[in-house]
């Protein structure tokens, strides 16, 4: 049931996150939820990382 909401989860993100979720859920069945958030924890710092540094640049 909760690999089935990740699933569902997963494609409505898309892109390389629909991967990522799909192989979190099926790698750690036990700790889905802890990994997940994890690996989201870590895409949108990197993102923000990404953003904050080419955002400068880019302005100037």
């Amino acid at each position: 049931m909760l690999v089935r909401q990740i699933r569902i989860g997963a494609n409505a993100m898309g892109g390389k996150n629909k991967a990522r979720y799909l192989m979190a859920a099926e790698l750690s069945p036990r700790n889905t939820a802890t990994s997940i958030n994890m690996e989201q924890t870590l895409y949108f710092s990197i993102f923000i990382f990404k953003k904050a540094t080419f955002g400068l640049v880019s302005n100037n």
